[in-house]
């Protein structure tokens, strides 16, 4: 009965490992150290190839006792548990409880490099140079950008070898590894669909580089012990910057959220980034935990040999330390300065410049009262963005720099502008990521054709093409025809016929003139409906609240000389919007029809519902 407790403790160790290994930053062996069977885990592994001439004379049973085969397959099989049934509950948590999960992970992290720490029994010059060369090459790797790699079998093998690898050492997270090589998502997908030729071949490659590896980090340990450890020591604290809670998403590609590149900040700077709190107490508490786990588990080994990573083959030069509370405090207290600094001067100064603090402070304003509306219908959320910017000051031509790029305004706005930010921060408000860049990703999306941003013929010109793009995204749908039934004969040559008055069209070479061209080309054959400035009244009662109303030009070539968001006030149809003659955001006071008569060039109303 003692033997299988033992052994049904060897699997929970396991569970944690595994449940450690699936969360991007979070290191397998970190927590292996943490429970006190690292060592033994890695002399295991070396166990096998040493021991392999048994296994190949037919000699089983001496083969499974050399290789100490009940403690690897008890834990593999609590990390196997782990990994297959944990894997979804750590997605879900990073998605929704990102901030207490990360925090947890720092907190057990953060102390657990002061248990490495107390292995170093001299601080000399070797030491202290690893230990830096350590923190600086964990650090690297939790900053640097992911990559697209290939989904070949021969890199799917690599990169559980290369992945395995890092699992095993304390602060390099096995699973961000795979990050970097474009291979997690892609590995997490195979084990939720139990996709079994990937998950072999990965397996296989995994097995090979543990056996290869594990005897390398056996002879480091042996021949040198201490810089090993120093270097252990620093990945660790180098690791720390990946499970920071607070991140804000600087780069990468919004179709991969895995390829995407983020960099930690105060909460301060999160909650302004990101619209979202920053979760202060929360985290704290969650951190305080992961503290006390490493303090409890300390605490019970105390009374027996303390597990060190030391080599069997090396006996201890030096008594055992007993744990001490005020120490634990003490160090706890000087690393923090510590790393305060390290982190105030080095890793935030780039993304508190990065993004200008006015727009993003707006941002974060609107974002924090759209959350709390997310599951409500998104023309709804999408109206209240609009009823939160009013005043906002209309300002023409913003998107007119060079060379082409993505330019984001939420302080100040023209009329096409102020609808499409305004459905952007719907779409970002129920979205799983509220971040500051999930909402650029969204204007991109909406604002340039197949959301590439390649050239000043890759923004979207014409309305009619925004809006067919977005009921491609199935972001909208334009109901003009179910509401009127009336056709609206238009065409589109505007920008061909004048292109000296688009300052990058009037020296674009011909090749960008002939897109254009070629664009009009392909809007001209569609067919498009509208509501005749006559029958709006007639057809009200048929618009809703948060529908995007487009007035429709007479003048030849052009489709829709301004847009705005439907709002009934007091039973009256009417729309809010960026007006030219207000010069700022505001609820128009006549009502549709009274605006449209007002209009000589304005033939009707196409109405587009947000879906």
């Amino acid at each position: 009965m003692e033997n299988i407790f033992k052994y049904l403790v060897v699997s929970f160790k396991g569970i944690c490992m595994g449940a450690a290994d699936v969360i991007p930053g979070v290191s397998g062996g970190t927590i292996a150290f943490l429970m006190g069977i690292y060592q033994t885990l890695i002399d295991s592994i070396k166990a096998i190839t040493i021991n392999f001439r048994l296994l190949l004379k037919g000699r089983i049973g001496a083969f499974l006792k050399a290789i100490n085969a009940k403690f690897l397959c008890s834990l593999i099989l609590g990390i196997l548990i782990s990994i297959f049934s944990l894997a979804r509950l750590m997605e879900y948590l990073l998605i929704h409880h990102p901030i207490e999960l990360w925090s947890f992970f720092f907190g057990l992290i953060f102390l657990s490099s002061f248990m490495v720490l107390r292995e170093i029994d001299k601080w000399n010059f070797t030491n202290i140079l690893f230990l830096i060369i350590g923190i600086v090459v964990a650090g690297y790797i939790c900053l640097i950008s992911p990559s697209q790699t290939p989904e070949t079998y021969w890199f799917i093998f690599l990169s559980g070898a290369i992945a395995i690898c890092a699992m095993i050492l304390p602060g390099i997270s096995g699973s961000f590894i795979l990050l970097l090589l474009g291979k997690y998502a892609f590995i997490m997908e195979a084990v939720t669909d139990l996709n079994l030729p990937i998950l072999i071949t990965f397996a296989c490659g995994a097995i090979i580089g543990i056996l290869a590896f594990s005897h390398f980090l056996g002879w480091l340990l042996k021949k040198f012990y201490m810089p090993t450890i120093a270097v252990l020591s620093g990945f660790m604290i180098g690791s720390l910057i990946k499970v920071w809670p607070w991140k804000v998403v600087v780069a990468g590609d919004a179709e991969n959220a895995a390829l995407t590149v983020d960099r930690p900040v105060w909460p301060g700077h999160f909650e302004a980034a990101n619209g979202i709190p920053a979760e202060l107490g929360g985290a704290v508490i969650f951190a305080l935990v992961g503290i006390a786990l490493v303090v409890i588990l300390e605490l019970s080994l105390k009374t027996r040999k303390r597990v060190r990573i030391r080599s069997r083959s090396q006996k201890p030069n030096r008594g055992e330390k007993s744990i001490k509370i005020g120490n634990i405090m003490k160090y706890i207290v000087k690393f923090a300065v510590t790393l305060s600094i390290l982190l105030n001067g080095f890793l935030f100064t780039e993304v508190a410049s990065a993004q200008d603090d006015g727009e993003r402070a707006e941002y974060g304003r609107i974002m924090a009262e759209l959350v709390k509306i997310r599951e409500q219908p998104t023309a709804e959320v999408m109206l209240k963005a609009a009823l939160m910017r009013q005043g906002t000051d209309y300002v023409a031509g913003t998107l007119e720099v060079e060379p082409e790029q993505l330019v984001v305004k939420l302080k100040e706005t023209d009329c096409i502008l102020y609808v499409e930010s305004c459905l952007a921060l719907a779409l970002t408000a129920q979205g799983n990521d509220t971040s500051y860049n999930a909402f650029c990703d969204n204007i991109r999306k909406l604002r340039y054709r197949d959301g590439k941003v390649d050239g000043y013929s890759s923004r979207i010109h014409y309305t009619s093409e925004w809006i067919l793009q977005a009921e491609k995204n199935g972001y909208v749908k334009e109901i003009s025809k179910e509401i009127a039934d009336t056709p609206l004969n238009q065409k589109f040559s505007f920008m061909s016929k004048h292109a000296d008055r688009y300052k990058q069209l009037a020296s674009a070479p011909a090749e960008e003139l002939q897109k254009i061209s070629g664009m009009e080309s392909e809007l001209n054959s569609h067919d498009y409906w509208y509501i005749p400035k006559a029958d709006i009244e007639k057809y009200a009662s048929k618009i809703k609240a948060g529908d995007i109303v487009g007035f429709c030009t007479s003048n030849e070539g052009l489709d829709l000389s301004h847009v705005g968001i439907i709002v009934w006030l007091n039973g009256r149809l009417t729309f809010i919007h960026a007006s030219m003659g207000s010069m700022k955001v505001w609820i128009e006071p006549r009502t549709l029809q009274e605006y449209a008569n007002s209009i000589s060039s304005n033939k009707g109303v196409r109405i587009v519902r947000v879906l």
